[in-house]
């Protein structure tokens, strides 16, 4: 099976596997800075195939393996960044999810309603943040 997704973020643009590691991880790292108490909920293989997808960014970006750390770090400071500055969006997400299991696209639309889309990506930043936000299972 990661073969088969290896394959497909090989063809695809960087900025793609950016922003699909993007929204992979919005659930993890949002459990880490809400709910804490619930942080291990998240699993390990997730965690480990988002890490997986940071090598085919590198790649398509033309840089070398010893950005992994920037572009990694870089990642996950932007999403703790967007999901504290949407925190009370999130909030109603989450409330919603854990009242029900799960939301339909309808609802989810009326949450998001409010929240601007970002005009350009967010650029990697080289050796800014040399420690990435904490995570226990990583």
């Amino acid at each position: 099976m990661l073969a088969g997704k290896g394959e497909f973020f090989r063809q695809a643009e960087h900025e793609k596997i950016l922003s699909h590691l993007r929204v992979m991880l919005a659930g993890r790292r949002g459990e880490l800075l809400f709910e804490p108490e619930f942080s291990l909920r998240a699993g390990l293989d997730e965690l480990v195939y988002a890490q997986l997808m940071v090598i085919p960014a590198i790649n398509g970006m033309g840089l070398d393996r010893t950005h992994y750390s920037d572009v990694w770090g870089t990642t996950l400071i932007e999403v703790d960044e967007t999901l504290r500055t949407y925190e009370p969006v999130v909030r109603k997400i989450a409330d919603k999810l854990m009242m029900t299991g799960k939301i339909d696209r309808w609802q989810l639309a009326k949450i998001l309603a409010s929240v601007e889309e970002r005009k350009t990506p967010p650029p990697i930043r080289n050796g800014v943040e040399p420690e990435p936000p904490f995570d226990p299972l990583s």
